[in-house]
């Protein structure tokens, strides 16, 4: 017997990626993602939280499922023959990972610097055992902060400082930017430092350009990203529906040639046929 198994989304990263299984604002993320994936794949959480990308670097080889084959005995009934089944393959892999990397120097003890980070994420996206899965790879940039929140909060932990400003930050989306644009056309950039910027932005009206960046303590104005970013870095459920946008936009783009066709029409792309074909057990028993 050999099983059709459910491929996989992972979502690699930070605190980020870590909480967007819970729900914010009656939002959740992963929730989200795995809706648009129902029936075609499994999206797997492999969040972090504090982790920098020399960490997540170290852990690599034991968040990618491998390509070989497993033997599986199955126990439950002597009389059943062991299962043979190839694990599951990895269609897409989103990373997200800088918000760490981007703490100063000094501070948390988080910091990569941006040669440092810039090298880190090329071997992340270049991990043998990750392409022989032949993925495509989601390439995020860290979103923005609020550094005016963040520094009220720093201070107020005994910080002589921010640990984060807004203009570093904007430094490592860059360089997200960079390696996107360099890569093959596997690696695909979802820019959610600009995208969470222009959301920001636009419910921001009285803000100019001529300010600084949002949130920065050089432009003195928080606007949107208050609502965006509840403690200046993690983000809130309406920044994650920014999110979800953009990642389900990238993910089973071929699902959109599926023609639907009538009540009973069953997606090619489903991993296990509609109930009304399910002719090998009697649904009565």
């Amino acid at each position: 017997m050999v099983p059709n198994p459910y491929h996989q989304v992972i979502l690699f990263g930070d605190s980020l990626i870590q909480h967007c299984t819970d729900n914010l604002d009656g939002f959740v993320f992963h929730s989200a993602v795995q809706a648009h994936c129902n029936r075609r794949l499994d999206v797997i959480n492999r969040g972090f939280s504090g982790y920098n990308t020399s960490q997540c670097l170290r852990i690599l080889q034991d968040v990618i499922p491998s390509t070989s084959c497993t033997k599986i005995d199955y126990f439950v009934n002597p009389t059943c023959p062991a299962i043979y089944f190839n694990n599951p393959k990895l269609i897409s892999k989103l990373i997200l990972l800088g918000s760490n990397d981007a703490c100063l120097p000094g501070t948390t003890g988080q910091t990569v610097n941006l040669p440092q980070y810039k090298a880190n994420l090329e071997a992340i996206i270049s991990f043998p055992p990750l392409r022989a899965h032949n993925p495509t790879i989601l390439l995020c940039t860290p979103p923005p902060i609020d550094e005016i929140h963040i520094t009220e909060l720093d201070l107020a932990c005994g910080w002589e400082s921010g640990t984060r400003t807004s203009e570093n930050t904007a430094t490592y989306a860059q360089v997200v930017r960079d390696i996107a644009s360099a890569a093959d056309e596997k690696v695909v950039l979802v820019d959610l430092f600009a995208s969470l910027m222009e959301n920001a932005i636009s419910m921001t009206p009285d803000w100019k350009a001529e300010h600084g960046i949002l949130g920065s303590v050089k432009s003195g104005m928080r606007g949107w990203l208050e609502k965006l970013l509840p403690d200046g870095l993690h983000m809130s459920g309406e920044a994650y529906k920014v999110f979800s946008k953009l990642v389900v936009e990238e993910i089973g783009r071929e699902w959109r040639d599926e023609k639907k066709a009538g009540e009973n029409y069953e997606p090619p792309s489903w991993v296990f046929p509609s109930y009304w074909k399910a002719t090998w057990a009697d649904p009565s028993h």
